[in-house]
């Protein structure tokens, strides 16, 4: 069993990994700004409206998109609060390849915003390097390294 308190980092050095060989982590925010910014999403302002009053807007959006240019797969991740005011994950526009590598980037990012919840790691919206370095650092250099890309709006 996994110590709760290791969980973040367990996923990270497990899933995380596996995510970062084939694509690039990116942070926005704030997050319920994401409409803004993927306009060309079909429907996007209809799923932003619908977890409105839940999203977690001291966190950073997160952005997984694959290495080709442009970019053909990935995922983007919105903190939102659950039925039970826990830290939760909003997919939206889920392209990659399986329901298993969405639901792994789903996991790193909830890692994520727990880690900078805690503490842990610093909030990217304010220092991407610094947290690229720090995401490092906490999971001992056994994680691969993502690309770090940060979007402002």
């Amino acid at each position: 069993m996994v110590n709760r308190t290791q969980y973040p980092i367990t996923v990270l050095k497990t899933k995380g990994k596996k995510i970062a060989k084939t694509f690039t982590l990116g942070i926005f925010g704030p997050p319920d700004k994401v409409n803004i910014f993927y306009s060309h999403i079909p429907d996007i302002d209809e799923i932003i409206a619908e977890v409105s009053g839940r999203i977690i807007i001291d966190l950073p959006g997160i952005v997984f998109a694959n290495r080709q240019i442009p970019p053909t797969k990935g995922g983007i991740f919105i903190p939102i609060r659950d039925d039970f005011g826990d830290l939760s994950a909003r997919g939206i526009h889920l392209t990659a390849p399986s329901i298993a590598i969405i639901n792994r980037m789903n996991d790193v990012a909830q890692a994520i915003w727990e880690l900078i919840r805690r503490g842990e790691l610093i909030n990217p919206i304010e220092d991407i390097n610094a947290f690229g370095n720090e995401l490092n650092k906490l999971v001992k250099r056994n994680f691969a390294e993502f690309d770090f890309v940060k979007y402002d709006f």
